[in-house]
């Protein structure tokens, strides 16, 4: 990765980080460990399936349209 798109992933990541930090529970930023649990969930909710769904559309794209064309397994 440049560091051009290196600069970009921190930045967006940065402001993903401040979303979620204000709809995060004051109580669940207690501790390390509540910390860490409502990063994964959060991330888990809300990042990984949007990530997720880009991947597989992008994919989508690439498949051939003709279905004989796809391998067989």
């Amino acid at each position: 990765m440049n560091s051009e798109k290196q600069r970009k992933l921190q930045e967006y990541t940065r402001a993903i980080a401040e979303i979620l930090y204000t709809e995060a529970e004051s109580e669940q930023q207690l501790t390390l460990e509540s910390i860490e649990k409502t990063i994964q969930t959060q991330l888990q909710q809300y990042v990984s399936p949007e990530i997720a769904a880009f991947f597989l559309s992008n994919q989508q794209e690439q498949l051939p349209a003709e279905p004989e064309n796809l391998p067989v397994h």
